[in-house]
């Protein structure tokens, strides 16, 4: 072999071996971030869990609310159907036609 072609093939050599560390690096810097986005999956995956938990809590209140209200409105119907029914009764000082009871 001559010289020269000694010199291409340790030139190659040392272009292959500079390659391999700048594809190395890269790839240490990917294994990184992948490992960052998959932590930043998991967070986003308790924070979805976490906003479903509370629609569903949000539709469950909402519903009792409802329900609640309906009662509020049967009680106070009940209250003004008794005071017309019973016009003698007369109020305690503290009682109001509206005062409900605790349900």
């Amino acid at each position: 072999m001559s010289m020269s072609c000694n010199v291409r093939v340790l030139t190659l050599s040392i272009l292959h071996i500079f390659t391999y560390m700048r594809l190395s690096a890269q790839h240490d810097s990917n294994l990184i971030k992948l490992s960052n986005a998959e932590t930043q999956i998991e967070d986003l995956k308790l924070q979805l869990d976490d906003a479903l938990g509370a629609e569903d809590m949000l539709v469950q209140l909402t519903e009792r609310n409802l329900m609640l209200g309906e009662v509020i409105t049967s009680i106070v119907f009940i209250r003004f159907f008794n005071i017309y029914q019973y016009p003698h009764r007369k109020l305690r000082k503290c009682e109001s036609p509206l005062r409900t009871s605790r349900l």
